[in-house]
């Protein structure tokens, strides 16, 4: 077959129209003409594909993008790359009237589609009459074996017909036989077929498979999805056709069956024919032994080991059983290739079990980074089941999140791993939140398997031990640095870690040889009973816990984790060089393994009697800049995002730290049951004592706060500006701040919870306990400009939050001091938030005919004086959700809603049935939600079944109510809410567009807008306004005209 050379007339340029339903639609080619040397003229169609015409898929390589041929479709030129025209004239002498091909079927260039249609492509390939497997042009003796393999096919499908299609494995390279009976006969078929070709002939057969299995396409990690679904796959080499299967039957035929064993029958032959290895007949029995097949039974040429490993195996396996752990089909295609690393998991999905493969979502808006926060859990996930979470982070394991790291390298210009890396670094004291959703809907990820000790500073370094061992040592001055070194009980270097640690911290490592993959953490008491997680640790060489150890269990948030992996790797990766180790002790072979560059396990005794062999430089190529450029970058994005926990299993020895003044007693003990009481205490006593709330006025004109809420006993209470409170409201609650510039500073009550905060160009009244209204235009304040903060207050810390909820007031902004010192922010509202919004409303009344104007509130003078937010104007808005609900309810009668509750829950599916929406583990279903449920957020689908509320009904409820106020449960990749980011929140006909004025009206686009705007996909922009401290927060501070 001659190269492609394509001549198209003159055309306009062809442009895709999107596909209505990228989801449950697709296109298909018809090719009228396909000349190699001439014209391809093709017509593009759109179909359902529940609905679709029969159709072969074609699978092939795209090739070198800078080699272009140009195609009419639809009577418009298309230019493609040469081996896609090839693919059309090969397809095009097959004779199918339709055809898939992804390059032009799927508009590449359109994200939101190519992330619905490469979900799909396991349905497109499974309904596909046919995958064409266009391997390209003939050569290196393709022809002669297309022709071997057409003139024995009978036999060759015979023999794969025998084999277990089930089995998908990594080892056994070849597909095992069914049973013993058929692995006898096979292997009779097999002495038959080596005695029916000369040696010449032989010889021509190997050279011709291993020139077709080291193509591109064979290489090609798509390759292995696209022939696992095939109902029938055939061989398209130049214009010859023959069953792809056939292959795989040719080399199961003439090489080897495996008895269950690595160990080859191949094998065994040449074993019992080597004295007669130079007769003829021997020669032709072991050809494929002594030539091409190694002791173990596998190929032995470049490319043949990772092609069979899944393509061709997988061409026979059309029934197969999925594969229900992704880390073994990671390791199975790991040596695969793609063009886009990303393909390295979404090429695999349709191969994996469906409690998997629901859990990733197909989005090429993820870089590659943002994959493997999705993937890692999954990986955990499967570890832990399996009882070996020591495995799972091993770099060498199979599996383990080494290999994910290996297989999902990153790039150095990867914009969610730099936003990442952004969101945990920066100053001590302005910590900028960018890339994370709050605590409230994070995915969890369990790693056991730490030991601990505490760690106290003596004299110019650290040392590990309880603090009486370290009195005993000199002190000195120690000049500050940022790095530290820590020392075991020997005086030795054993970890190095930053300056935030302090004493009394806990020093974890994990207690498997796998440090080379894992940093070790430094753990914190924190009031809530578990254990902030204040720095990593370097750990320059493991140490045997010893009996002495605590044990720990940490829970990491998934972008934490996956950051805080590449991150450390990425650290010893760029500059470590090898290092030379002392000749190895004799007798100690099985217990020290320097092979692992992060350390070396070893019992004590070993230590004492060869401690010289344990002293190589692991520090050699880094500076201290390398290690203070390390240490910039925390694990967590924000407090507690990540933490740890005591695993009480025994009685401990309890000490505080020494910043409460108290001297620990290392002779005291406590029970299992108690031991909270004493080992989470914080330096700032229990709870938020002496918590400052400061107001500050930069608004032109007086300004009045009161702050009002509920103490511990459920009575409502008033702040007064002494610091005292009384039950009653009266006009000295007021706090006055004056004209502008003027400030006001308060001591909030341990307990609030829960409390608000108002802000008011004028006085408020609060009948009874009764708050001022803002929807009756007869109250007594309802001229009164006014801002509101919510919070609660309470020994769990502070949780703060600007709310927009139900009205838009006075701009207010919001930082928060925290307990470490460092600052959150919410910057707050513009100081024309309220004439923007309401400019804004009745630019969308004008847009929708729909009543958004009538939200606006004015004054005596008609200037905007507050915009309220449309739940409390439900008679206007009754019937306008109707025909988006029951577009809902139509399209997920018939497809799955998947629910990510983004915990431990992992995700639910959900489908309309009856008439309700039934979500998996939902102890209720959901009848078709009116205006006041979405705008409500508290009724209907986000009612509190009367029973109580479980974990997954929490979080389906919130995620539906996000889902309709953004309106994304019918956009692209809305199948999976929360799946898409905030660019495509209100892009819609429908939607709750006060909410979508109200962040455009904000300095830094958050501010709660309605209840549940905190939902946000993992890694994507938070939008709600929440600050939260755990840790002895110090001043709150509210400014009155944004921050």
């Amino acid at each position: 077959m001659d190269k492609v050379h394509v001549s198209t007339p003159s055309l306009q340029i062809f442009h895709y129209n999107d596909l209505d339903e990228p989801q449950t639609h697709i296109r298909l080619l018809r090719i009228y003409t396909a000349a190699v040397d001439g014209a391809i003229e093709c017509e593009l169609q759109y179909w359902a594909v529940e609905h679709s015409p029969a159709y072969s898929a074609i699978s092939y390589t795209w090739g070198d993008p800078r080699r272009t041929a140009v195609i009419a479709v639809n009577g418009l030129s298309l230019t493609v790359r040469q081996s896609c025209a090839l693919v059309l004239c090969q397809a095009h002498r097959y004779g199918n009237a339709y055809f898939w091909v992804d390059a032009i079927c799927i508009n590449q260039s359109n994200e939101d589609e190519k992330s619905y249609q490469v979900r799909m492509m396991g349905q497109i390939f499974r309904r596909a009459e046919a995958v064409l497997a266009c391997v390209g042009h003939h050569s290196s003796d393709s022809a002669f074996l297309c022709g071997t393999l057409k003139d024995h096919e009978i036999t060759l499908l015979a023999i794969v017909g025998q084999l277990d299609s089930s089995n998908t494995a990594f080892w056994p390279q070849f597909r095992l036989p069914n049973s013993t009976l058929h692995q006898l006969w096979r292997l009779a078929k097999s002495i038959a077929w080596r005695l029916r070709f000369t040696l010449e002939t032989h010889r021509r057969i190997f050279a011709a498979v291993v020139a077709m299995l080291e193509r591109p396409y064979f290489q090609r990690v798509w390759v292995a999805q696209e022939l696992f679904m095939a109902k029938r796959s055939l061989l398209l080499c130049g214009f010859d056709q023959c069953e792809m299967v056939a292959l795989e039957g040719l080399l199961a035929i003439s090489t080897l069956s495996d008895w269950g064993t690595p160990r080859s029958d191949a094998a065994f032959l040449y074993s019992v024919g080597y004295r007669f290895r130079n007769m003829p007949f021997w020669r032709r029995m072991l050809y494929s032994v002594t030539q091409n097949i190694d002791p173990d039974g596998l190929l032995g040429y470049s490319g043949a080991e990772s092609a069979l490993a899944t393509p061709l195996r997988y061409a026979g396996s059309c029934n197969a059983r999925p594969e229900e752990s992704l880390g073994r089909m990671m390791n199975i295609v790991q040596m695969l290739q793609c063009t886009d690393l990303r393909d390295m998991i979404y090429a695999i999905v349709g191969m994996l079990g469906a409690s998997i493969a629901e859990r990733i979502v197909i989005d090429y808006r993820n870089s590659t980074f943002g994959v493997a926060v999705d993937v890692v859990p999954i990986i955990i996930g499967e570890s832990a089941a399996r009882g070996v979470l020591d495995e799972a982070i091993d770099t060498d394991g199979d599996p383990g999140l080494g290999k994910v790291l290996q297989v999902l390298a990153l790039s150095p210009d990867d914009s969610q791993y730099t936003t990442a890396i952004a969101a945990r670094s920066g100053n001590e004291t302005d910590i900028t939140l960018v890339s994370h959703p709050v605590a409230a809907f994070r995915v969890d990820v369990c790693v056991n398997h730490w030991a601990g000790h505490r760690i106290w500073q003596a004299g110019k370094v650290w040392r590990r031990g309880s603090e009486d061992i370290c009195e005993k040592l000199d002190r000195h001055d120690a000049k500050p640095t940022r790095v530290i070194k820590v020392e075991d009980e020997r005086g030795e270097l054993l970890a190095v870690s930053s300056d935030r640690v302090r004493n009394g911290d806990w020093l974890l490592e994990s207690v498997t040889p796998w440090s080379s993959s894992f940093p070790g953490m430094v753990l914190r008491p924190a009031i809530s009973g578990k254990m902030e997680i204040v720095s990593t640790a370097i750990f320059i060489r493991s140490d045997y816990p010893g009996a002495s150890a605590t044990a720990f269990s940490t829970t990491f948030d998934a972008e934490d984790l996956a950051t805080c992996l590449y991150h450390y790797t990425s650290f010893w990766g760029h500059s470590r060089r090898e290092v030379a180790f002392p000749v190895r002790p004799i007798g100690i072979g099985l217990a020290v393994s320097p092979d692992y560059p992060g350390g070396i396990y070893r019992p004590p005794e070993i230590i004492q009697q060869n401690s010289e062999f344990y002293h190589a430089s692991y520090l050699r190529g880094k500076t201290p800049a390398d290690f203070v450029d390390y240490f910039a970058v925390r694990l967590c994005c924000e407090t507690m995002s990540s933490y740890g926990e005591v695993l009480m299993t025994k009685r401990l020895t309890v000490v505080q730290p020494d910043e409460l003044g108290a001297r620990p007693n290392a002779s005291s003990s406590t029970s299992a049951e108690n031991v909270g009481l004493s080992i989470f205490a914080t330096a700032n006593g229990v709870g938020n004592q002496h918590l400052t709330l400061e107001l500050v006025n930069d608004f032109p004109g007086t300004v009045n706060g009161y702050v009002i809420g509920k103490d511990s006993n459920k009575n409502v209470i008033f702040l007064r500006p002494d610091g005292s409170y009384c039950s009653s409201f009266s006009s000295d609650v007021a706090l006055r701040l004056n004209a502008r510039g003027g400030t006001i500073k308060v001591t909030l009550p341990d307990y609030l919870d829960p409390g608000r905060i108002y802000l008011a160009a004028g006085n408020l009244h609060f009948s009874g306990g009764t708050q001022p209204s803002f929807t009756n235009p007869n109250d007594q304040d309802a001229a009164v400009q006014r801002g509101l903060v919510e919070f609660t207050s309470s020994s769990t810390g502070m949780f703060a939050d600007l709310t927009f909820v139900d009205f838009v007031g006075l701009p207010l902004g919001m930082p928060l001091v925290k307990g470490d010192g460092t600052t959150a922010t919410i910057k707050g509202s513009k100081a024309d938030a309220v004439a923007s919004v309401c400019s804004a409303m009745k630019t969308q009344s004008s847009k929708d005919g729909r009543p958004w104007s009538s939200l606006c509130q004015v004054d005596s003078t008609g200037k905007a004086l507050r915009v309220i937010a449309p739940i409390h104007h439900p008679a206007v808005f009754e019937n306008y959700w109707n025909d988006y609900v029951n577009q809902v309810w139509s399209y997920y009668g018939s497809n799955i809603l998947t629910i990510d509750t983004q915990s431990i829950n992992g995700k639910v599916s959900c489908r309309v049935t009856g008439g309700r929406l039934t979500c998996d583990r939902d102890e209720i279903s959901y009848a078709k939600p009116t205006a006041s449920d979405i705008f409500g957020c508290d009724t209907g689908i986000s009612a509190i079944p009367p029973a109580g509320e479980s974990d997954v009904h929490k979080a389906v409820k919130a995620r539906l109510c996000a889902a309709f106020s953004r309106a994304t449960l019918l956009i692209a990749a809305g199948n999976v809410q929360p799946g898409v980011g905030a660019a495509k929140y209100y892009s819609q006909k429908v939607g709750n567009f006060y909410a979508w004025a109200v962040h455009a009206a904000e300095i830094d686009g958050r501010g709660y807008a309605f209840a549940y705007d905190d939902v946000s996909p993992t890694g994507g922009v938070q939008q709600s306004g929440m600050l939260v401290d755990t840790n002895g927060p110090k001043k709150l501070t509210i400014a009155v005209g944004g921050w």
